[in-house]
């Protein structure tokens, strides 16, 4: 997808210790239609626009545009399969190598978030695709972005709404609510870790988080300490 670590845009993979499987699925994959070109031209526009448009100070413009739903959970049943373009292909490039690098730089970047924002970390060898900390109450969580957005930081939620609220599955859940979760998605903030973010734009992150909430905010000073323990919950994507 595009707001992974490394991506081609969209895409997926199956992958199989089972022969016997592996062939079932090479018949169904060498039947797909394949993109046209034109399609094939869109994705490739689609990854530029949002590769420009990731560093921190120039992310409003893509945030702005509500075409894009960024930030929303979007369950859909229904989507085309088709096989693989080259043009995603190519932009898979040498992926290891530049996974590689980018775990190693968001690794460092949440180590010295942590460090300077003085938590403990649950675990420093993940490459946090954002630093997950978790405020007391919604109020808390949205002063801090709009601050964040309105000097292009990039600091932001994370989920809208718990999995069983989404329009599409609700229905699963038998009616039940889930407090804990709703809870975390009012209450959750995120900080990027990629390899844009500049010496300037992580001091400026810290220095928002210390200068205008940790001295006269107790609600804040009081959860820094549980900002790793508490992001647990990202790692699996789930609540």
């Amino acid at each position: 997808g595009r707001g992974k670590n490394i991506t081609c845009g969209s895409g997926g993979i199956i992958v199989t210790n089972s022969d016997l499987i592996a062939h079932a699925l090479e018949k169904e994959y060498v039947q797909l239609e394949k993109p046209a070109i034109t399609e094939s031209f869109i994705d490739f526009a689609k990854v530029l626009f949002m590769s420009l448009f990731l560093h921190p100070s120039l992310y409003w413009f893509p945030s702005g545009l509500s075409f894009l739903k960024l930030g929303e959970t979007i369950f859909c049943r229904n989507f085309p399969v088709k096989g693989f373009s080259g043009t995603r292909a190519g932009l898979l490039k040498d992926w290891r190598q530049r996974l590689s690098t980018s775990n190693r730089i968001r690794k460092d970047n949440a180590a010295l978030f942590c460090d300077r924002l003085r938590c403990t970390a649950v675990d420093e060898t993940i490459p946090y695709l954002r630093l997950p900390f978790m405020v007391d109450h919604k109020e808390t969580r949205d002063r801090i972005c709009s601050l964040s957005k309105n000097r292009g930081l990039g600091i932001s939620r994370m989920y809208p709404a718990p999995v069983s609220e989404i329009k599409e599955i609700r229905d699963q859940f038998y009616g039940n609510t889930f407090p804990c979760a709703r809870k975390v998605a009012e209450t959750i903030l995120t900080i990027p870790t990629h390899q844009l973010l500049s010496e300037n734009d992580k001091k400026e992150i810290c220095e928002l988080i210390e200068s205008k909430f940790i001295p006269g905010d107790k609600e804040i000073t009081e959860n820094l300490s549980d900002l790793y323990r508490q992001s647990l919950v990202s790692k699996s994507g789930k609540m």
